[in-house]
């Protein structure tokens, strides 16, 4: 009898401990900052759909064991007052571990000082003080506006403007100067809105080169043509049917940026056998050492990769 009640109780022990609940890994929020709405959501579609692939990928391919990564999403429309309204926000979140965005120069530029005690990724060709940055900087920028010109004269160089109006207006200003030519300009010639808004004054689209460190996935340094495939399959189901632009790559390596740096924090190691994609190298300032800069054109209302400068 005493042996029967000992079995009964091993048996409970037994059934007890496999009821118990797997543990669960830990989450790691990313905040994640860009325009969602207003006159560039385009950036923000572009980008948020990226960084939620790379985080789709992390959580299928780690170990189960592993940390999984949260994407909290917050929108500054693009407006720098806003930007820092949002940060703070951020700043005062203890759950944030690591911070993506703004993905425009401006509003970049206004909010970067408030996140002193949070590692930032971010992508602008400015110089932007303790931040990992994928962009090529301003100044190479500038050089490969100029090489190109040089190769292919006649051609007008016209600085980035910061915005699609601004960059509009240099466009009107370049083809009133010098009719026909080729007209080479910065990244913000990128945008789908600026072309737009130049169709409608019937100005010279096509004429128009543009650098920058931005690129399709067919296109993108390091993705072979079956991951830029995938990867683009896996966007358009993610956006339901829309193409990924030119800054959706560049923001899906910030977000493995972003998770490397968070496990580095925690003191683990990101398994190297996962990671779809050569990570960046970083110079002493944080940029991308060598990033990559590609001169697009626009063709059918499509950007058309021209050449890889570098």
């Amino acid at each position: 009898m005493h042996a029967h009640r000992l079995w009964l109780a091993v048996l409970a022990l037994l059934w007890c401990s496999a009821c118990q609940p797997e543990p669960q890994p830990t989450v790691i929020r990313i905040g994640f900052v860009a325009p969602f709405e207003g006159r560039y959501r385009e950036i923000g579609t572009d980008v948020i759909t990226a960084a939620r692939i790379a985080t789709r990928d992390w959580a299928a391919w780690a170990d189960p064991t592993l940390p999984r990564f949260e994407i909290t999403a917050y929108d500054d429309l693009g407006d720098p007052e806003l930007a820092v309204e949002q940060a703070r926000k951020i700043a005062a979140d203890p759950a944030v571990a690591v911070v993506i965005g703004h993905w425009r120069d401006e509003t970049t530029q206004a909010a970067l000082p408030l996140y002193e005690d949070l590692p930032v990724v971010t992508f602008s060709p400015l110089e932007m003080d303790h931040a990992l940055n994928l962009s090529a900087a301003q100044g190479d920028l500038l050089s490969a506006q100029g090489a190109w010109a040089l190769e292919h004269n006649p051609a007008v160089v016209v600085g980035d403007r910061g915005s699609a109006v601004g960059n509009l207006d240099g466009l009107r200003e370049a083809a009133d100067l010098l009719p026909g030519s080729t007209i080479v300009m910065g990244p913000g010639a990128g945008l789908a809105q600026f072309r737009a808004l130049a169709a409608t004054e019937t100005l010279p689209t096509e004429s128009v080169v543009f650098v920058t460190s931005g690129a399709l996935p067919a296109d993108r340094a390091g993705w072979d043509t079956d991951f830029a495939r995938r990867f683009e399959e896996a966007f358009r189901e993610a956006s339901l049917g829309a193409a990924p632009g030119l800054m959706a790559a560049a923001a899906y390596e910030a977000t493995w940026v972003a998770m490397h740096t968070a496990l580095e924090a925690e003191g683990i190691d990101m398994p190297e056998t996962i990671v779809p994609v050569a990570l960046p190298s970083f110079d002493r300032s944080g940029r991308w050492h060598m990033a990559p800069i590609y001169l697009y054109t626009w063709q059918n209302g499509q950007p058309h990769l021209v050449e890889q400068y570098r």
